[in-house]
């Protein structure tokens, strides 16, 4: 595989770019990233900030082999299931709905679900808005099927 190579410092900042091209980039300046000695700190409220749709989802940082993804929505995500990983859903800013075909748990901060694999699901903010933080296997598909 190609390595990704950043662009230069700040780059990205005098850029007039949609917010999903910066997402791609490993090291994108624009997010609130600090590396020191190959350690990252990430500012979950800057990530979230700068969304401009009603539905982002992107990743964060990998652990082994797994994903840390950021979502932040503000309508309702299709029904849908990931069919070989678990996947663990934490707000950190609102709270998150997650529909089951059975029954509904709301989800806070300061508390997490896991979602077995293959098991059908939605996902929602309670209110008006809604950031989650969200752990899975990284070749499973962000959408679902």
């Amino acid at each position: 595989a190609a390595a990704l190579i950043a662009p230069p410092h700040g780059l990205l900042d005098s850029l007039t770019v949609p917010f999903n091209i910066r997402r791609f980039f490993s090291f994108a300046p624009a997010r609130s990233l600090c590396v020191i000695d190959g350690i990252e700190k990430i500012n979950l409220h800057r990530e979230a900030s700068r969304v401009e749709t009603d539905w982002e989802n992107w990743p964060l940082a990998s652990v082994n082999d797994h994903v840390v993804r950021l979502s932040v929505m503000t309508r309702d995500f299709h029904w849908h299931r990931h069919c070989d990983s678990d996947e663990m859903l934490m707000p950190v800013e609102g709270s998150l709905i997650v529909d089951f075909e059975d029954k509904t748990l709301t989800v806070d901060v300061g508390e997490f679900v896991r979602v077995p694999r293959n098991v059908l699901h939605r996902t929602r903010p309670a209110g008006d808005k809604v950031v989650t933080l969200s752990f899975e296997h990284k070749d499973t598909s962000v959408t679902g099927s």
